[in-house]
C-alpha cells in the first residue's frame, strides 16, 4: 500500500496493491498511516503524510501540502478533531 500524491498536489489518493477482498487485512496494515474506513475511503494522518514523504525537509513541498489541506478543508475533506485528510482508495490487485 502506498499513498499517491500528484506532484502538483491536485490529486490525492491511496493506492493499495491488493484485491478489495483483502480489505480486513489491509485495514490493519493501514493503521500506521491513518484509518481505512471502507473499500473506497481512507483518512490519512496529516502528521504521517508530512513525515514520511521524500520531501519532509522541503519547505516548498510542505507549503504545497498546507495549501492542499486548506483546499480539502474547504470541501469537507478534513476530519474534525484529528485533521486527517480524506483520500479516495484505488485498488490495484497484483497480476
Amino acid at each position: 500500500m502506498f499513498v499517491h500524491i500528484d506532484r502538483s498536489l491536485k490529486r490525492f489518493s491511496v493506492k493499495i496493491d491488493a484485491s478489495r477482498d483483502d480489505l480486513n487485512r489491509v485495514q490493519d496494515a493501514a493503521r500506521v498511516a491513518g484509518e481505512l474506513v471502507d473499500a473506497d475511503t481512507m483518512w490519512v494522518s496529516q502528521a504521517w503524510l508530512r513525515g514520511v514523504s521524500n520531501y519532509a525537509d522541503d519547505a516548498i513541498w510542505q507549503d504545497g501540502v498546507s495549501a492542499m489541506i486548506e483546499f480539502a478543508r474547504e470541501h469537507g475533506w478534513v476530519r474534525d478533531g484529528s485533521d486527517d485528510i480524506r483520500a479516495h482508495v484505488v485498488w490495484a490487485p497484483p497480476t
